[in-house]
Order: structure tokens, then C-alpha cells, then sequence
């Protein structure tokens, strides 16, 4: 029995992550105005509900879970941003997107890193075979892109 739960909880577990992903993405906003703070029930109970709009379909495993994730996704974004401040939606968009793909590794960490931090500096001696037809400051962006 316990292996059967087992199995059935990791069948779900990109659910929860997708929703661990928006779920922090609400709390960062508290961050940016107080009158933005929602409770962990509030969130638990919007994903709930997500869910069983979903059960009402019938699906196989692998095409419930992507609906899962979208349905959680859209119905969580738009109640949320019901209460947000119209300049700050694309600020609770960013937070989703960037969470998404980053859990998903389409944002790798060192270019995460490059656009919260910038280029910063790197010690050319370090890299080997320098190109002599890159600029110093095309080279420098060419090291940190490609996470020497």
C-alpha cells in the first residue's frame, strides 16, 4: 500500500511544484506592496479548486498532469491578480515565468545570475584561446554567457 502512495505522489509531484513555484511567486509580491499578502489557505484553497475543475474531464495520466498544471497556473494568476495593482501584474507575470522556467532549467543559474548581477568581471588569463576578432567587451559577455 505504501509503495502504491508512493508512486501516486510522484506521479503528481510537478503539480506541486508548478504550485510551490506560484505559491512563492504570490508571497514575493508582499514584498513589493504589504497590501499584497495572501495566506498560505487562501492559495491552498485556489489550487484545491483548480484541481477539481479538472477531475470533471476525463483524461490519461500524462495529459491530466499538463492540465493540471495549466488549469492551477491560469486560475491562481487570475484571482491574484484581481487584487493587484494594474502596474504590478507584469511584475506577478515575470515572477511566474521566470519560477517556471527555472524549475524547468530553461533558465540556467549562471544566466539567472547575469541578469540579476550583470556581466561583472572575469579573469581573461583563467580562459583559454581567446578569440582575437572579439572586442574586449564582446568577450567578456561571450565568457559570462557561456558560464566560464
Amino acid at each position: 500500500m505504501q509503495e502504491q502512495i508512493t508512486e501516486t505522489r510522484n506521479r503528481y509531484r510537478s503539480v506541486a511544484t508548478r504550485g510551490s513555484v506560484l505559491y512563492f511567486a504570490i508571497m514575493q509580491m508582499a514584498m513589493i506592496n504589504e497590501m499584497y499578502q495572501n495566506s498560505l489557505q487562501y492559495v491552498t484553497k485556489l489550487f484545491n479548486e483548480a484541481i477539481v475543475g479538472v477531475h470533471k474531464e476525463n483524461f490519461d495520466h500524462s495529459a491530466l498532469v499538463i492540465r493540471l498544471m495549466e488549469e492551477i497556473t491560469i486560475q491562481l494568476y487570475v484571482k491574484i491578480c484581481n487584487g493587484l495593482f494594474e502596474k504590478d501584474k507584469l511584475i506577478y507575470s515575470f515572477l511566474i515565468c521566470t519560477g517556471v522556467k527555472k524549475i524547468s532549467n530553461e533558465i540556467k543559474p549562471y544566466e539567472w545570475n547575469t541578469f540579476l548581477r550583470g556581466a561583472g568581471l572575469i579573469n581573461e588569463e583563467s580562459v583559454k584561446d581567446k578569440l582575437k576578432w572579439l572586442s574586449d567587451s564582446q568577450w567578456v559577455q561571450a565568457a559570462v554567457i557561456d558560464g566560464f
